[in-house]
């Protein structure tokens, strides 16, 4: 069960920057959006939707620190609707707004991508 849920993980990670179908993964995996998303919950002990969100928000770290990039085009990129939608995700995780982020970069929470063991 382990592999399929990694399937579906590095899926996910292949489509973190497009808008996300829950249709779609089930279709590409083979399986129904609903057991796609019930087997997931249950080897991560997370939503989907709030995996995406943590690796989405975790990853715009990286493209903060470079000042030449306009914090809307960094929350666009990451499918968030607006800055202020991006900023009010970033502080609720970090605990920051992204631009104080970006003012004094300081470590934070790491949410890699999940790696599951093999079955077995």
């Amino acid at each position: 069960m382990n592999n399929i849920v990694q399937e579906m993980i590095d899926w996910i990670e292949r489509h973190l920057s497009e808008g996300f179908s829950l249709e779609q993964l089930g279709k590409d995996m083979g399986y129904s959006p609903y057991y796609c998303s019930f087997k997931f919950h249950q080897a991560t002990g997370m939503t989907i939707k709030k995996y995406r969100s943590l690796r989405k928000i975790y990853l715009s770290t990286t493209a903060l620190k470079d000042p030449q990039k306009k914090i809307i085009d960094i929350a666009f990129h990451y499918g968030f609707s607006s800055q202020e939608s991006f900023s009010r995700a970033f502080k609720r995780y970090f605990g920051i707004s992204p631009n104080d982020y970006r003012k004094s970069p300081q470590p934070l929470q790491t949410f890699v991508k999940l790696r599951l063991q093999e079955d077995g």
